[in-house]
């Protein structure tokens, strides 16, 4: 699916979630959802497979978000997804839908890359400036990249906050050379 379809039947299911105001639920379970099917290679399959009759799909489906205790507007954007022969769309879709959700939340993910662990200190205490510093409600996504040598690389949506002495030698390096 085009990133514009999915980002329509996210932004549908959005508004819809919002009006009742069940966005961060919806956004929950439309992730446990998408978690169970794709880590299924059976599952996946089959409900992102065009051969499968949409009844099968469905009755599966059915069993599934009972297990999963979901119900109302998941439940029925969920049957739209199949009726649509959109299933294979589901990731897509999740992903415009957070994406959404965090704008609608003022909410935003920073990815943030370090040479070692930081502590739940450091975190918060990075947490708290990078709030600070855009404005928006911050969640972490913390990785190690021993390639970074020491000091941490931060990217919040397309902005990119380079701290890593890497990025400090080779500027030192770019200097050098230039004379």
């Amino acid at each position: 699916m085009s990133s514009v379809a999915a980002r329509r039947y996210a932004k549908a299911l959005i508004d819809l979630a919002a009006s009742e105001g069940i966005v961060d639920r919806i956004e929950q379970n439309l992730g446990r959802t998408v978690r169970t099917i794709v880590a299924d290679g059976k599952l996946k399959n089959f409900f992102f497979n065009p051969v499968y009759k949409s009844e099968d799909k469905r009755k599966l489906l059915d069993t599934i978000i009972k297990e999963m205790e979901i119900s109302g507007l998941l439940k029925k954007f969920l049957i739209l997804l199949i009726e649509k022969d959109r299933m294979p769309d589901l990731e897509a879709v999740h992903t415009e839908y957070v994406q959404l959700s965090n704008t609608l939340s003022n909410r935003a993910e920073a990815e943030v890359r370090t040479a070692v662990p930081l502590s739940e200190g450091a975190q918060e205490k990075l947490q708290a400036k990078l709030q600070a510093l855009s404005g928006k409600n911050i969640y972490l996504k913390v990785q190690e990249d021993p390639a970074l040598i020491g000091g941490i690389v931060t990217r919040i949506g397309s902005v990119v906050y380079d701290g890593s002495i890497r990025s400090q030698i080779m500027r030192l390096k770019d200097q050098i050379i230039k004379g």
